[in-house]
């Protein structure tokens, strides 16, 4: 749909143009509108105005204005809604003329993302829980992948489909900038779906070699896997290279030997600029013990077994520090941002041989250690200890081999996953459990796999992700007619009571893998920074 403004011209009765003082100039003389579908994404039009001159431009929806762009001849002003919604919108414009408006359109913003899972909202107080919109990665295993925003009723208003495999890891920027991990691949797209810059490997794995793709950026890495983590400038991310052991343990039932040389895959973390040079690299098995081995550090893969299976980076606030979990390892660890040199390690002690012993943070009263846990988030507390909270899986009962325990079978059946933070004192080197919860509406619940847990800066409360249910309530998923796994947000305010709480899964004829999600972020609004800094004034109507 296009529209042109231009000059009203008037004729007299005799047929001469008539004598009509000259209408005021705005900024929308001359502009043109185009309503335009994007590719990429759904749930969202572009409503693109081309001007003759730069004018800055205000974005109002249904009488609100959500959004200031600056001074441009072409504006690209994307506009949400949920499925089938059609938003009434203007376009105030101001240049060195008098300010102009385009509209008002009626803007469709077409159908939502298919397929779906089925969303119920269990639990929700507008009153308790954090403002905002919640955005997700969700997909069936095998199937599409979306990363999606929802309102807190669960509608999607806004979703953008993977097209170069599994979704890993997704955040939005304060500038609106998405950052997507998936399998191939790290990008940066914008809300319109439109790539902006995009990483590839040049390396591989064995028997995966890298597919080179024109417009993406190089980065001398096998792969990148489990996170991206943006920093000004560039980005860290999770790589892995095969490292031969000369001695490694042979069974879980048997850690302290015998041992056997063997391959493993040694976790990597690298920091890599915008252009793509890596900046640094710090492998974790030379700075951590090669022969402690988790219930899954035999599990084999290529090139090598599993050793660790680092699946997270965050970064200290207060000194730039790395925190990484090693999900095998059932440790969070803490590496200098220079040297890579460890500080310390969050870990049940069992089973790590000196000097790795010396650098675990002992604990300060009652502290359960984390078991396989994921996405760690770092915050300077207000007592000056730092805050690690993370989302805790609880495999295999939080037990090591070490404990003398075999629990290797990891059925589910007994175990539960909560969201935990623990405060560190660095300078003391010790440990505490500061706050945990194990709840949902429904009682415990178990994800083995997968899983985060956000601070909400204005409420204190915290947002959790249960991503890999195939036990929901008590009753197995397949039993109650549903695919094989579902899906769990939570946000606990600090007093552990439960203000939100999200269902997703799909009908097991429908989907019968289920649907998964790996993180989860709260979000004020799809135009986060949009109204900050401008000194547009719409103009009256």
């Amino acid at each position: 749909m296009k529209l042109g403004i231009g000059p009203i011209v008037g004729l007299a009765a005799c047929g001469r143009p008539a004598e009509v003082p000259p209408e005021p100039v705005t900024c929308a003389e001359g502009a043109e509108v185009d309503v335009v579908t994007p590719t990429g994404a759904v749930l969202v039009r572009d409503v693109r105005v081309v001007v003759p001159r730069p004018a800055a431009a205000a974005l109002e929806v249904d009488g609100e204005v959500v959004a200031r762009w600056p001074a441009a001849t072409v504006h690209d002003l994307p506009v949400f809604g949920r499925p089938g919604a059609v938003r009434d919108v203007r376009v105030l414009l101001t240049c060195d003329r008098l300010p102009g408006v385009v509209g008002p359109l009626a803007v469709d913003v077409g159908d939502g993302p298919d397929p779906w899972p089925t969303i119920e909202v269990l639990v929700d107080d507008p009153a308790r829980r954090e403002p905002g919109l919640t955005l997700l990665d969700i997909g069936e295993p095998e199937g599409v992948q979306w990363v999606a925003v929802v309102e807190p009723d669960g509608v999607p208003v806004w979703a953008w489909a993977s097209s170069t495999g599994k979704v890993l890891d997704a955040r939005i920027e304060p500038d609106g900038t998405v950052w997507v991990l998936t399998d191939d691949e790290i990008a940066q797209i914008d809300l319109l779906g439109r790539p902006l810059r995009r990483w590839r490997p040049t390396v591989g794995v064995v028997d995966d070699p890298v597919t080179p793709q024109d417009g993406t950026i190089p980065v001398d890495v096998n792969l990148f896997h489990h996170e991206v983590y943006p920093v000004p400038g560039g980005f860290l991310a999770m790589d892995q290279e095969s490292t031969y052991v000369d001695a490694y343990p042979v069974s879980t039932t048997l850690p302290n030997g015998p041992f056997a040389p063997a391959y493993v895959l040694n976790p990597v973390v690298v920091e890599v600029d915008l252009d793509g040079a890596v900046r640094s690299r710090f492998d974790l098995q030379s700075r951590l013990d090669p022969q402690r081995i988790g219930w899954l550090s035999l599990q084999e893969s290529t090139p090598g077994y599993d050793w660790g299976h680092a699946n997270a980076i965050a970064v200290d606030p207060t000194d730039g520090g790395l925190v990484v979990s090693v999900r095998h390892q059932s440790a969070v660890v803490k590496l200098d941002r220079t040297t890579g040199d460890v500080v310390w390690i969050l870990s049940n002690p069992a089973g790590w041989r000196s000097p790795w012993a010396e650098l675990l943070l002992e604990p300060v009263g009652d502290v359960v250690w984390p078991g396989h846990q994921h996405a760690p988030m770092v915050t300077a507390a207000e007592d000056g200890t730092l805050e690690i909270l993370m989302f805790d899986n609880g495999n295999f009962a939080r037990t090591t081999p070490y404990d003398g325990d075999s629990d290797d079978t990891d059925d589910g059946q007994d175990y539960v996953s909560r969201m935990v933070a623990y405060r560190v004192d660095e300078a003391a080197g010790t440990v505490s459990e500061h706050w945990a919860t194990f709840g949902t509406s429904t009682g415990r619940l178990y994800s083995g796999a997968f899983g985060d847990a956000d601070p909400q800066p204005l409420t204190g409360n915290r947002l959790g992700v249960w991503g890999m249910m195939f036990v929901d309530d008590g009753v197995r998923n397949v039993d109650r007619d549903r695919g094989q796994k579902s899906v769990r947000l939570v946000e606990a305010a600090p007093d552990r009571s439960v203000v939100w709480e999200l269902s997703a899964w799909g009908p097991l004829d429908a989907a019968p893998q289920g649907w998964q999600t790996h993180r989860a972020q709260r979000v004020a609004t799809l135009y986060p920074s949009a109204l900050e800094g401008s000194a547009v004034t719409p103009p009256a109507r």
